[in-house]
């Protein structure tokens, strides 16, 4: 079955490949419908304008990466395998999507502090899912004797740091060294496993 309109498909593909290459600024619509091979009048069939596009890939992007989240393992696993889990969806995400993490990594940071900004809403709501995630975890992991007793609130926070800086510096191609996930999950076993 073919999409309805099978060009706001090539028009979203060659958004993001040259919001990537190019950040948002230094791409425009025309550059986006030539890339596209259609009108650029079309993007305005699809789109309010520019930053509608781009709203609208951030947020298929957080939608698909919060759908993942979803389908972790659930309490029925280990805590640690959950964690393990965790980390190893963000290193495959960001494997499988490489133009739109190194979109979000590149670009949203700069928007944080625009509260209506769609990078400050969906980072916010990135945030609250992991800590919730993380947080039942821990719980579980410490009231089940799995992990040794430590300061949740506080533990959530690194293991966000952890995690989503590895994401940050595999999006932007910073990690040069095989073997970080590995290492990530390694320093997670030593440091909660009781």
């Amino acid at each position: 079955m073919t999409s309805p309109h099978p060009k706001k498909h090539e028009l979203v593909r060659a958004a993001i490949r040259l919001f990537a290459e190019n950040g948002f600024d230094g791409t425009t619509t025309l550059r986006i419908a030539k890339a596209a091979g259609v009108t650029e009048p079309l993007i305005y069939y699809h789109f309010a304008n520019k930053d509608g596009l781009f709203t609208y890939i951030l947020e298929r992007a957080f939608n698909e990466y919060f759908n993942l989240l979803t389908q972790l393992p659930d309490q029925s696993k280990t805590a640690f395998h959950r964690i393990e889990a965790l980390i190893s969806l963000h290193m495959e995400i960001t494997a499988d999507k490489p133009e739109e993490m190194y979109l979000i990594a590149s670009t949203c940071p700069a928007k944080l502090k625009d509260g209506a900004h769609a990078c400050s809403r969906l980072m916010a709501e990135q945030r609250k899912r992991l800590s919730r995630y993380l947080n039942d975890c821990l719980k579980q992991g410490v009231e089940s004797g799995e992990f040794v007793k430590l300061n949740i609130p506080q533990t959530v926070n690194v293991l966000m740091v952890l995690i989503l800086g590895l994401m940050r510096q595999h999006a932007l191609g910073l990690d040069t060294r095989r073997g970080m996930r590995k290492a990530a999950v390694d320093f997670c076993r030593r440091s909660l496993m009781a």
